[in-house]
């Protein structure tokens, strides 16, 4: 997630009891204050970036009046790009997904 501190990135099972319940707590006040989360969705790892140039070639690009307009076809496809990304995999999403009020996804083909 943006933002994250990478001191926080090792492994949820590495964590005693105590960590846990402080982190956890800690989670919980951080996403139920905020306005909305912002998801890698399209992310690899925690590394990868997730501002990806659409390179499918499945729309028009028209001009008119200084004016531009793009029409594509249909490319939501939310199960896919979004319920079964490979962020949603990790455990932490999980609580970041059920406490967030709204979450922007950046997915493969969508935002």
């Amino acid at each position: 997630m943006f933002g994250c501190d990478p001191s926080n990135r090792r492994a949820l099972g590495s964590w005693n009891k105590k960590d846990w319940e402080y982190q956890a707590k800690r989670m919980e006040g951080v996403f139920a204050s905020a306005y909305c989360t912002i998801a890698a969705t399209s992310a690899v790892d925690s590394e990868a970036g997730f501002f990806k140039q659409n390179t499918t070639g499945d729309y028009i690009h028209a001009q008119n009046l200084g004016r531009q307009v793009y029409v594509c076809t249909d490319i939501d496809d939310f199960d896919s790009d979004v319920e079964n990304a490979r962020l949603n995999q990790r455990a932490w999403v999980m609580q970041e997904r059920i406490l967030a009020r709204r979450t922007i996804h950046f997915a493969a083909n969508q935002m």
